[in-house]
């Protein structure tokens, strides 16, 4: 069960990052640095933007300002480095920072209607039939 408390919640989160630490300390794990791909996140954001998810659109703000695009095109870049198709890597990026927009929107959002679950379930299935998302920024 999750703590119910922000407090609460807040140090659960900072003793999990501290064993975590340790943990990856005694095992003299060092994270490689990775500098952003800023190259490739431009071109992620032209590719949004050609699907039909501008500036302009509502939840812009979450998608191009927060971390979603920024967060897919990092984890995209580390994860999927090995696959030499750039189109396949952009079709990655794109489809992991629709479903951390999902997520995002969803937990932010509590008063979600029964159309916007809708869409939100039929997400994967349409966007691997190239189908229209009713929602730009899942395009």
């Amino acid at each position: 069960m999750l703590p119910a408390s922000s407090s609460t919640k807040q140090a659960t989160q900072t003793g999990l990052l501290e064993v975590l630490q340790s943990f990856l300390t005694r095992c003299s794990f060092k994270v490689p640095y990775r500098p952003f791909d800023t190259a490739f996140y431009e071109l992620a954001v032209q590719e949004s933007e050609r699907r039909g998810a501008t500036a302009g659109c509502k939840g812009a703000d979450r998608y191009f300002g927060s971390s979603c695009l920024k967060a897919a095109v990092s984890i995209t870049t580390v994860s999927y480095e090995h696959v030499e198709d750039k189109s396949i890597q952009m079709l990655v990026c794109l489809f992991t920072a629709g479903a951390i927009y999902l997520d995002d929107a969803n937990a932010a959002d509590s008063n979600l209607g029964p159309e916007d679950r809708r869409n939100v379930e039929k997400f994967s299935e349409r966007f691997v039939a190239g189908e229209v998302q009713p929602d730009p920024f899942h395009a």
